[in-house]
């Protein structure tokens, strides 16, 4: 099998294009240090997850994409947890909306990462997330995630409606291949707060000329804006609250910001928490 005919190769182009933000790892790094247990929910390839085990937390690590969840495996056979000094990481092919309740609370921290509330579609499908989540995490536990910023008012239009342009994005080049990524943005007139982001992946060997195509892919990411106040609103309906905002992992929140990041406890167990000081 030639690394063009690789089957987890989508995988792999959109773990090397969605990298993080920038502080992320350092933030969910700090929020877990001290952690027994760990759920991350859209783990995807495992940036997080491996190194929250490697700081010495156990690690269940969830996503929905069956081709990330392999390629998180293939991550750990060959770099794995559980070295002198790690933690163990575990991971699972599952929906989050459908997640199985355990019989008792178990997690110390839960995370979602990197606007993966923003993929689930729907407020309904956001709120049975973070309701998995608040039932999941032990009293004195906190949930962390992040989610882009958008204006707070939700009928506002994220994207304009229609398709946009197809634009470059980047090239990327690895394992002897050359993949431009090109990039399309398509708004909803009727849904103001979705939108679709469609991806063209240009793939052929490295030593090929330039503009010569071997593989062509194709994937579409739809999201779901959740402005700010009304995620707030989804976590105390699901028995979370809000305990702390950011902006962008690096301080307050404000008009400069692009990422709102919030922290939240389970509202039957404030009195418990082990957080941080702040």
């Amino acid at each position: 099998m030639t690394a063009l005919d690789d089957p987890l190769l989508p995988a792999k182009i959109y773990e090397l294009i969605h990298r993080g933000n920038a502080g992320d790892l350092a933030f969910y790094l700090d929020a877990c240090r001290g952690a027994e247990r760990v759920l991350e929910l859209g783990c995807g390839s495992g940036r997080l997850a491996r190194a929250l085990c490697a700081q010495g937390s156990f690690v269940l690590g969830v996503d929905c994409d069956g081709l990330r969840i392999a390629l998180a495996r293939q991550h750990l056979l060959a770099r794995g947890c559980g070295r002198s000094g790690a933690g163990q990481l575990a991971l699972v092919c599952a929906d989050a909306t459908q997640l199985p309740l355990a019989s008792a609370p178990s997690f110390d921290r839960v995370i979602i990462a990197y606007n993966t509330l923003c993929a689930l579609g729907s407020d309904d499908a956001v709120l049975a997330v973070l309701t998995r989540a608040a039932a999941l995490l032990r009293d004195g536990g906190e949930l962390y995630l992040d989610v882009y910023l958008v204006d707070p008012d939700p009928e506002q239009q994220v994207v304009a409606p229609g398709e946009g342009r197809v634009e470059p994005l980047c090239t990327v080049m690895f394992d002897g291949l050359r993949v431009d990524v090109l990039e399309q943005e398509v708004g909803n007139a009727a849904a103001p707060r979705a939108f679709e982001l469609r991806y063209r992946y240009l793939v052929a060997s490295d030593d090929t000329p330039a503009g010569v195509v071997e593989r062509e892919l194709r994937e579409t990411l739809r999201h779901w804006a959740l402005p700010g106040p009304l995620l707030e609103q989804l976590l105390g309906r699901a028995g979370l609250s809000v305990f702390a905002r950011w902006g962008d992992f690096r301080g307050a929140l404000d008009a400069a910001s692009e990422q709102l990041v919030l922290g939240a406890r389970p509202m039957r167990g404030q009195g418990a928490s082990r957080g941080r000081a702040r």
